[in-house]
């Protein structure tokens, strides 16, 4: 994978800048600072160019720069970085704005088309998704692309000073077994996810098991029943025959009996007795009428005698009073001084005569009352005597009616026995009827279970649908049992190809060997093989037991038992000759080959012959990545075929390739 071309728009120090990286080869970044004379190259912008490939492709510079913090300070906006990629002859453009005036905070993903020559938009939904898309078509990831492409001063380690948790964690990052352990968490995450799906489909397949043994003994129940039912049914449809039968004989019997002449005569018989006593109903009814007058004659006397014994009472009490009159009188007329009747006071002479003349007046009144209650008296005694006469009148004409009647007395008694002998004959034909009625129901019960359907036919036929669908169910939940147990076994094998004793021992045992044979390499040419330095992961104590212990033990054979025996520039080519080694082992992880590299001041402290070692090391890196980028404030032009330079003038820099 190549990055052929780079524009830089207000990106850190530089202003603009436009670069081909295609195959450059080793080339020289070099700086002038026209804003600071005594800062010389320093400050002039050189590092800006890495880092600004690292922002465009990451959102973050390799030093951790980011966000509006990428802007040049100066103009403040219009940041842009737009890098152009070969992936094995497919082209792809990644554009990065920061504060831009059209393309604000945004992050496209370009693909150029080669039947019509355009760039056609990739950019996904969110920058989230696109930044994903990047680093598939990468083949990386971001702190694999840094550690792979990047080598500066400030990140270079002093690996050979580091402590035994210091390098482990290192060399882990560097061989991706800190990823495998994040790997790992997953994969037993997912180991788990799917023992419940397995303990799930457990479940479920016994539930299945269980719901199909229930329909089988469902079925096997429902038979049984049927099996029942039909004996059952012979039994009932035998008895109901038999019931029939004699139903039916009972009703023959019953109607054979009947009498229909017989029945003819009574009617006609009925019928006579009621003609002859309808021929004297004229009789009884004017014996009716002189029943009625002969109780309405002693109603009437009843009444009337009623009254003569009031009359007689008012009389009787009329009479009392004119006696009470006439002594009243007599009293007046004797005495003076006797009390009056009317006040009470004792009568004097000169008032015996008023009190005489009112007795006799009253006397008189009470004597004319008498008189009028004996003519009523007398007046209700006469008409008794009248009513009476008319009772007895009337008693005389119902007795000689009755005498004269015809008497039908006989054929009143006969009607009454040929109605209950009419009577009889019906129930009789009431009761043969009703056999008629229970033999044809009877019947028809017996034609209708004879007919009948055995009514568990349809339910075994459901219940063995059943069984056909639990069957299919129970295949069903046993496939995903068998899948989930075969997923599981999978997911345990993952799990142990990325635990501590798996994957992860085998990337160990592999990066030793791999950074040994790199140091080697990179050692032999920066010192001639006069310095060693090697890589362990494993240390013997003094028990003899192998524990794991990393360590990276440097000597000079001969004069430097120890890294701390080393001159400075020695030590320099022993940091250096570790950093690219575990650079390599990094740069080992990425998918894609990366034909880019960058070295920041990694000459610095290296002597004339160590810088021309380190030169032939770069120059081999050309060889393999294709462009190698090396800033430096040495004058290493000479080694290098390209020089960029990078000049700075009123805060912006300008980039120009010699």
């Amino acid at each position: 994978m190549k990055f052929t071309d780079v524009q830089i728009e207000n990106v850190l120090a530089i202003g603009e800048a436009k670069l081909s990286l295609d195959t450059l080869g080793l080339a020289h970044i070099s700086g002038i600072n026209n804003d600071e004379t005594s800062a010389d190259s320093n400050g002039s912008g050189k590092s800006s160019i890495g880092d600004a490939i690292s922002w465009c492709l990451w959102g973050s510079t390799a030093r951790g720069v980011s966000g509006d913090d990428i802007v040049n300070t100066i103009v403040g906006k219009g940041a842009l970085v737009s890098i152009t990629i070969d992936d094995d002859g497919d082209f792809w453009r990644v554009t990065r704005y920061r504060k831009h005036p059209k393309g604000k905070n945004s992050l496209n993903l370009a693909h150029h088309d080669a039947a019509t020559g355009e760039w056609i938009d990739a950019t996904k939904g969110t920058t989230a998704l696109t930044q994903k898309a990047i680093e598939r078509l990468l083949g990386c990831s971001e702190e694999v692309f840094n550690a792979a492409v990047y080598s500066g001063q400030e990140m270079m380690p002093d690996i050979p000073r580091m402590t035994d948790r210091q390098l482990k964690l290192l060399v882990e990052q560097a061989a991706g077994v800190d990823v495998l352990a994040g790997a790992y968490e997953i994969a037993r995450e997912r180991m788990r996810k799917v023992a419940e799906t397995r303990a799930q489909a457990q479940i479920a397949f016994d539930r299945a098991t269980e719901r199909h043994r229930d329909a089988l003994a469902s079925v096997e129940r429902l038979n049984d029943q049927k099996t029942q039912w039909d004996t059952d049914q012979v039994t009932k449809i035998a008895g109901l025959k038999t019931q029939t039968g004699a139903a039916v004989k009972a009703f023959q019997t019953a109607k054979a009996e009947l009498d229909d002449d017989g029945l003819k005569k009574v009617r006609e018989d009925i019928v006579d007795a009621q003609e002859k006593i309808e021929a004297v109903q004229s009789e009884v009814a004017r014996e009716r009428d002189l029943a009625a007058d002969l109780t309405q004659a002693q109603s009437a006397l009843a009444q009337i005698q009623r009254r003569l014994a009031s009359e007689e009472t008012t009389a009787a009490a009329a009479d009392r009073s004119v006696s009470a009159a006439e002594a009243a009188l007599e009293r007046t007329k004797n005495g003076v001084g006797q009390p009056c009747d009317d006040c009470g006071r004792p009568l004097e002479e000169e008032h015996l005569a008023d009190a005489i003349a009112n007795a006799e007046t009253k006397l008189k009144a009470q004597r004319a009352d008498r008189d009028k209650c004996i003519a009523h008296r007398d007046a209700a005694k006469s008409k008794v005597a009248a009513f009476e006469r008319a009772v007895t009148a009337a008693q005389k004409d119902l007795d000689d009616h009755r005498a004269s009647m015809t008497d039908v007395s006989a054929e009143g008694a006969r009607l009454k026995n040929l109605q209950r002998e009419l009577q009889i004959a019906q129930a009789a034909r009431t009761e043969v009827e009703r056999l008629r009625v229970a033999a044809q129901t009877i019947g028809k019960r017996w034609k209708d279970e004879a007919a009948a359907e055995n009514p568990f036919n349809k339910m075994l036929k459901d219940a063995d649908d059943t069984v056909v669908a639990r069957a299919a169910e129970l295949e069903k939940s046993k496939g995903s049992l068998l899948k989930a147990a075969e997923e599981l076994g999978y997911a345990e094998a993952v799990a142990g190809v990325f635990a501590p004793a798996g994957v992860r021992a085998h990337r160990l045992d592999e990066a030793t060997p791999f950074l040994n044979e790199r140091t080697a390499h990179y050692l032999g040419s920066l010192s001639d093989g006069a310095i060693d330095a090697f890589w362990t992961t494993l240390s013997e104590t003094k028990k003899g037991q192998l524990v794991e212990k990393f360590s990276v033990t440097v000597e000079k054979p001969g004069s430097a038992p120890s890294f701390n025996n080393l001159s400075g520039g020695e030590k320099r080519k022993a940091r250096l000759a570790c950093a690219l080694a575990l650079q390599d082992l990094v740069a080992t992880r990425a998918t894609k080959s990366l034909e880019l590299w960058l070295g920041d001041e990694i000459d610095d402290a290296l002597d004339a012959a160590g810088l021309e070692r380190l030169m032939g090391v770069l120059e081999e890196k050309a060889r393999d990545r294709g462009t190698v980028l090396v800033i430096s404030h040495n004058d290493i032009a000479a080694y290098a075929r390209k020089t960029i330079q990078v000049e700075k003038s009123g805060g912006r820099a300008s980039v120009s390739i010699i």
